[in-house]
């Protein structure tokens, strides 16, 4: 008859210390590797920039996006996923140095846009663009006027929130015609 009390954590207890004839020195999850090739988290093997960018190109290769914290798992690679590895890039861990990111790591090496570090505009290059976009259809931009041909991955209305509310190296206050 099963023991309906009976807690994993007491099984890892008994396990380390010895405790109902076992003889102790061990855990609940390295008695899972070794017995069943389970997969430890603790235990991952260390990781390096390469490798990242390696496993980062195949998931472009296979899904045509480029992978985020919230990718998921990596096929074939027991139990990795990108979560956990942008935890690595950021805290250091897995003998990576720490400070970084995915994202990071991506616009870095890959030249993809971190959308959290966007870079800082100034306004005669605002105005450029607008100049540019004046000449190509005959009207100044507004906040709707879309994407900004000449800056990939700018919008007119980034921008406009970047002027009126101070962003990106902006005084703010400022805004592009209705």
């Amino acid at each position: 008859m099963a023991n309906n009390f009976e807690t994993w954590c007491a099984v890892n207890q008994a396990l380390r210390s010895g405790f109902r004839g076992l003889p102790g020195g061990t855990t609940l999850a390295q008695l899972l590797i070794d017995e069943l090739n389970a997969h430890n988290p603790f235990k991952q093997l260390p990781l390096d920039e390469q490798t990242i960018l390696k496993w980062a190109d195949e998931h472009h290769e296979r899904t045509g996006l480029w992978p985020t914290v919230a990718s998921g798992r990596l096929p074939n690679s027991r139990g990795e996923n990108w979560k956990n590895i942008n935890k690595a890039l950021d805290e250091g861990f897995r003998g990576m140095p720490g400070g970084s990111s995915l994202a990071q790591l991506l616009a870095k090496h890959r030249h993809l846009r971190n959308r959290m570090r966007l870079p800082d505009l100034t306004e005669p290059q605002i105005l450029e663009w607008a100049d540019a976009h004046f000449g190509r259809t005959g009207r100044w931009p507004n906040q709707k006027s879309g994407n900004i041909v000449d800056a990939p991955g700018e919008t007119w209305h980034s921008i406009d929130v970047a002027l009126r509310d101070g962003h990106r190296g902006l005084p703010g206050g400022k805004s592009l015609p209705i």
